[in-house]
């Protein structure tokens, strides 16, 4: 038994096309029997031709969804394809129960007009997961032209390539989504209570506004479908997007503007006069019948194209066992939907809340600063500097901490002008302070105003400053600024912190973390003092191995594994790869990681063996001349967190007392940083505690 149940593959298909003919063979006779008996009337014929043609679809529809569980290899976009195919069984049955119960069809349709929304949503999510694989979309879309609007929306602002754009696009088809939902049941009370009018444009009924409303959500959510192919046309080509795009909207939103028609032919008396009728009841009935039979034919052809245009065959990889019941469970784990509209319904909410009560609302004075301090500065207070969504992050601190400058997003080097009051930079202390983007994953900065929103959006933002210059130091090179006995106590404090006071959340991995946002921590670097945690010991050969292969812009693990540095290979393994749907990816190729974007940045990335010379933006090009006199480094973050199967580990090292921080030094003179090797940082007097092991978060 054990056995058969394995090959679940080779007989789940046979049986249930056995099951289905039986179905047919059984349940059609009896209902030609009925008809014939009772008389073939003229409204039935419409019932049984549209059957035939139900009949026919269903099979093609089950066979393509079948085949997709079967060969479950690539999760995050065979979900959604299944839940796009199950459109035409819950349309074509939807729309024969529709002829054959007329009189109770906007209670049938109620079902067909949800799950419609929820198509839209789940081809939205899957050109998005299939475009951002390498959670590179929004970087790409800032690299690309600008796409316009069209008419008749050509007199709009144009969005901001980027996450702008991407945002726009993805709430403009997600409030559909909402829209409809609400709208059929406004519809449905509106039909208990006599009020709907089905097929009027009457003012004192329902159905014109409904119409209007559902007219114009769905305009706008084609609209912003049709903007996001347009930006995205040629990395949705190896994917065939045009059959895939025509599949969902002549379903989708044709069928909904075949239903206008035919209900404009009704106002106007179109109807009435082919069928040679004057009553107001049997005249709904045919319109409502029209529609449903012209949906079941319709429904046929769609079974065709879909049949095509989302086949399974792209996705057969025999080497890979993948469980039915978990294509089974993710086509109807609908928690994705609810995430995503309750997201929009925030972002309408906050949207609205700021236009009522002012943005000014969601500000905190800077002299107030701290971790929960808004990232976004009052206008008056913010200081001259190169335009940028983060400028003034820490606006806050630079009262009292002087020559401490805004963290300037996507800025190689800036140059400080002299200021007035707290902001003010002193030339004769500080001379020049640099900025290096090491990689920001997810940046999402969409008029971010309260510290909730800032949660949300700003993900992972790892941010590096690097002083050049004299400032103010002790005889022994320890800033007079810091009070601290140990510069170590900071972080042993910020551990502390998110431990005891951090907000609970999932991440990624499923661990879920402890986090607090915006924090930062000051190491002075002077005299060769290299800040290496010393309450625990670091793995410092493993430390330099991964920042050269960091340096080198390499994306293959074993490059790691094979000098014993094993760090990266969970994130790399077959069955993480395949868990996560890169099916195609060689084992040990972990995708556009840090590396990848610090030489690379913006390029499209294939395999850890391509060769990516001279694509993307070269971000750590002028490293070396920032390290040449470094005084002070300075780390500001954005989610700080602990994960939580790191706690007791922790614990343990907050309670060692902090030794001396070693000394680093370079053996050699090397001007371009590809030259580095391990062997030219030498590490000296580092005398730490023991080793705490810690699990990494998969």
């Amino acid at each position: 038994m054990a056995s058969i149940c394995q090959r679940w593959r080779l007989w789940i298909l046979p049986v249930l096309t056995c099951l289905y003919a039986l179905l047919i063979i059984i349940i059609v006779p009896i209902l030609l029997t009925n008809s014939i008996r009772n008389g073939i009337k003229k409204q039935d014929q419409g019932a049984l031709v549209g059957g035939a043609f139900v009949l026919l679809a269903l099979p093609i529809a089950f066979y393509e969804i079948i085949q997709h569980m079967i060969y479950f290899t690539q999760p995050k976009l065979q979900k959604y394809i299944i839940r796009i195919l199950w459109m035409v069984p819950i349309y074509a049955v939807n729309a024969w129960l529709g002829l054959v119960y007329p009189e109770s069809t906007i209670y049938v349709d109620s079902l067909r007009e949800c799950y419609e929304a929820y198509v839209i949503y789940n081809f939205m999510m899957y050109l998005f997961a299939y475009l951002n694989a390498d959670q590179q979309l929004e970087h790409r879309l800032e690299i690309s032209p600008q796409v316009h609007h069209m008419f008749p929306l050509c007199c709009l602002l144009q969005w901001e390539m980027g996450h702008e754009f991407v945002h726009m696009c993805k709430h403009g088809i997600l409030q559909y989504t909402a829209v409809r939902p609400i709208s059929t049941l406004i519809s449905v009370i509106c039909a208990l209570n006599g009020v709907y009018g089905e097929g009027e444009f009457r003012g004192d009924v329902a159905f014109p506004y409904m119409i209007a409303l559902n007219n114009l959500s769905q305009f706008v959510a084609m609209y912003c479908l049709v903007l996001f192919y347009r930006a995205n046309a040629e990395a949705l080509q190896p994917m065939k997007p045009i059959g895939k795009f025509l599949c969902i909207k002549a379903v989708v939103f044709f069928s909904f503007f075949q239903g206008v028609l035919i209900a404009m032919l009704v106002y106007c008396n179109v109807i009435s006069s082919i069928f040679d009728t004057d009553n107001t009841k049997d005249i709904r009935q045919i319109s409502s019948k029209l529609q449903n039979f012209l949906i079941c034919i319709e429904m046929f052809m769609a079974a065709v194209a879909h049949h095509y245009s989302f086949s399974y065959k792209p996705y057969v990889n025999l080497a890979q066992s993948q469980a039915w019941w978990d294509a089974f469970r993710a086509m109807w784990d609908v928690s994705d939907v609810h995430n995503d509209i309750k997201e929009h319904l925030g972002v309408v909410g906050s949207s609205l809340s700021r236009r009522i009560r002012g943005r000014s609302v969601y500000q905190e004075p800077c002299g107030n600063a701290n971790e929960r301090t808004s990232l976004l500065p009052e206008t008056q207070t913010s200081r001259s500097a190169p335009s940028s969504t983060l400028s003034g992050y820490h606006s806050g601190e630079s009262a009292n901490n002087s020559g401490s400058s805004e963290c300037i997003l996507a800025c190689d080097e800036f140059s400080p002008e002299p200021q007035n009051n707290h902001n003010s930079i002193n030339p004769n202390s500080i001379n020049t302070t640099f900025k290096v983007i090491l990689t920001i994953l997810s940046p999402r900065f969409d008029a971010i105003s309260s510290l909730d929103t800032l949660k949300q959006n700003l993900k992972f933002l790892k941010i590096m400053e690097v002083k050049s210059g004299t400032e103010s130091l002790d005889q022994n090179g320890k800033s007079k600024n810091n009070g601290e006995d140990h510069e170590e106590y900071q972080y042993l404090r910020l551990i502390d912190k998110i431990i005891k006071t951090g907000i609970k959340k999932s991440d990624r991995t499923g661990t879920g973390t402890f986090t607090i946002a915006g924090p930062q921590m000051r190491f002075n670097l002077r005299n060769g003092i290299f800040p290496l945690l010393t309450t625990k010991r670091v793995f410092w050969r493993g430390v330099v191995e991964e920042l050269l292969w960091f340096v080198r812009g390499s994306t293959n693990a074993k490059e790691l594994s094979e000098k014993g540095v094993k760090i990266w290979d969970p994130n790399s393994s077959r069955e993480f790869l395949d868990s996560c749907g890169f099916t195609d990816r060689e084992e040990g190729d972990l995708g556009p990681v840090y590396g990848f974007q610090w030489r690379h940045f913006g390029a499209t990335y294939t395999n850890m063996h391509a060769d990516y010379t001279g694509q993307g933006k070269k971000q750590n090009s002028k490293l070396i001349s920032l390290f040449e006199n470094p005084g002070e480094f300075i780390i500001n973050m954005g989610d700080c967190h602990v994960y939580s199967n790191h706690v007791s580990a922790l614990e343990e090292q907050l309670k060692r007392v902090p030794k001396s921080f070693p000394k680093l030094k370079i053996t050699r003179e090397v001007k371009d940083i590809d030259s580095f090797t391990p062997e030219d940082f030498q590490l000296e007097g580092y005398d730490p505690h023991g080793k705490i092991s810690m699990p990494m978060a998969v």
